[in-house]
């Protein structure tokens, strides 16, 4: 991923995007080789299950809400806190990422599960 086309909105979006497409290897991809390293692919799918299991209907809906590049928690090579709705007509939960870059590419280093 060349970092001059993206920006941390369109990561997180496409990150969100692969979830509620069921995608969960292209999602899992996304993530730094660490936090890959940490949740396997069937953890990740089962967090994101777990979190839209209250809903009555899968998600259809996907947005960015929020975008930050400066938070206490931003570490050197981070690049942008963002938070991706997650909805349907009936409920309505998100993702919170931090987006950094690893070896030129912008990947999820931190992934926070519903709404905050």
């Amino acid at each position: 991923m060349d970092l001059s086309a993206s920006q941390p909105d369109a990561i997180a979006l496409t990150f969100a995007r692969h979830l509620v497409a069921g995608d969960f290897a292209a999602a899992h991809q996304m993530l730094t080789a660490h936090l890959r390293n940490t949740i396997s692919l069937e953890q990740l799918q089962t967090a994101y299950e777990q979190m839209i299991a209250i809903g009555q209907e899968l998600p259809d809906q996907v947005e960015v809400i929020s975008v930050l590049t400066e938070w206490l928690e931003r570490q050197e090579a981070d690049w942008g806190w963002v938070y991706v709705a997650i909805a349907s007509s009936h409920f309505a939960e998100g993702v919170a990422v931090v987006v950094t870059t690893e070896e030129d590419q912008g990947m999820i280093r931190e992934i926070t599960w519903g709404r905050p």
